[in-house]
């Protein structure tokens, strides 16, 4: 998340990284963008995302961004209406595929709910990106909408021409 935000921030973003604080966390670094920290009553489980997805979506919806990018499946939903609502752009960020992750494919009930969501979400949003090949070619052909690949490797390894991925992709859209 630092190399997207900081490299959106050297494009002359305003950026604003939004998470969760655990109680084993360390104390945020000064970064050239914004961080907002949740401290949450549950840290684990059902009630942790409930909470945790309805403290990100009152927290969007009461403050203006010109576009919403959404870093997982489990933190989409209240992007997704948030952006809706105020009908601003939404970005998809799969850093994984989600739904076959081991902790959901081993619960089936999960699965099936997590596989609900993104069959809602995915077909709606237009601008998404992945980590690899594999996962774009996946999502894009089960729900229809152009999946681009920008690769997470260490920052020693980025080429300056790489590391602008990001930015040419949200400005050419």
């Amino acid at each position: 998340m630092d190399r997207i935000c900081t490299a959106l921030v050297q494009a002359g973003y305003f950026v604003t990284l939004v998470g969760f604080e655990k109680k084993n966390s360390i104390e945020t670094e000064q970064k050239p963008y914004a961080q907002i920290r949740f401290k949450l009553l549950f840290t684990k489980g059902k009630l942790f995302y409930a909470e945790y997805n309805l403290r990100l979506f009152w927290y969007l919806l009461w403050r203006r961004f010109d576009i919403y990018n959404g870093i997982d499946l489990d933190t989409l939903l209240p992007v997704f209406l948030a952006a809706k609502i105020k009908r601003r752009p939404i970005v998809y960020d799969a850093h994984e595929y989600f739904t076959e992750l081991p902790e959901v494919v081993s619960r089936p009930g999960i699965k099936k709910m997590w596989l609900a969501l993104e069959r809602f979400l995915l077909p709606r949003i237009r601008y998404n990106y992945t980590v690899g090949e594999a996962i774009a070619e996946i999502l894009s052909n089960t729900y229809g909408q152009p999946v681009h690949v920008i690769r997470n490797v260490p920052i020693c390894g980025i080429l300056p021409a790489q590391s602008a991925s990001p930015i040419s992709y949200i400005r050419a859209h």
